[in-house]
C-alpha cells in the first residue's frame, strides 16, 4: 500500500485486534499516516493523507473526487478525527450526494454530540438508499437515547 502519486508507503507502527461476531480475531495493521484506497473506473488506487490535503490529484482521480472524499471521511472517522471526517464528507456531498457520505458524516456528528445534524444525515442516507442498515441502526440508537432522557 503506497500512494499512487508520491509513492510514499506508511510505516507500520502497531496493530489493532478486531473480533468478529463468531469470535474470530484478526490483527489490523496501524500505520503512521492514512492511505485510503479508492476504486475508480480506471482501477483501484491508493492516496496518502498528505497528497489529499494538498489537493494533488491527476485528472483520472478528479473524476471520482466524491469517492476520494468519502474514503478519507471514513478513514478520519476510524481515527476519531471527527471534524476532519465531517469536512471530507461535506466536500464529497458538494460534488454528489451519496449514502456513504451521509452515513459517515452522521456518525461523526453523533460522536461529537450533534444529534440533530446526525439525524438529518441518516435521514438523507435513507432517502438515497432506503433500507440502509447503518442509517437505520443509528436512527434507532438516537431514538433509544432520546427515550431514556
Amino acid at each position: 500500500m503506497s500512494c499512487a502519486l508520491c509513492k510514499r508507503k506508511p510505516p507500520k507502527i502497531g496493530s489493532e485486534k478486531w473480533v468478529g461476531q463468531d469470535g474470530t480475531t484478526v490483527r489490523i495493521p496501524v500505520h503512521e499516516f492514512i492511505v485510503a484506497s479508492v476504486s475508480s473506473p480506471d482501477g483501484e488506487f491508493d492516496l496518502c493523507e498528505d497528497c489529499y490535503k494538498q489537493n494533488r490529484f491527476p485528472e483520472h482521480i478528479r473524476r471520482v473526487m466524491d469517492l476520494v472524499h468519502v474514503e478519507f471521511g471514513l478513514e478520519f472517522l476510524h481515527e476519531q478525527r471527527y471534524q476532519e471526517c465531517i469536512e471530507a464528507c461535506e466536500r464529497a456531498l458538494a460534488i454528489r450526494q451519496s449514502p456513504a457520505a451521509y452515513e459517515a458524516e452522521g456518525c461523526a456528528f453523533l460522536r461529537v454530540g450533534k444529534t440533530a445534524l446526525a439525524t438529518e444525515c441518516f435521514m438523507n442516507a435513507l432517502r438515497l438508499q432506503p433500507g440502509s442498515a447503518i442509517a437505520t441502526l443509528n436512527l434507532k440508537r438516537i431514538r433509544h437515547s432520546e427515550v431514556g432522557k
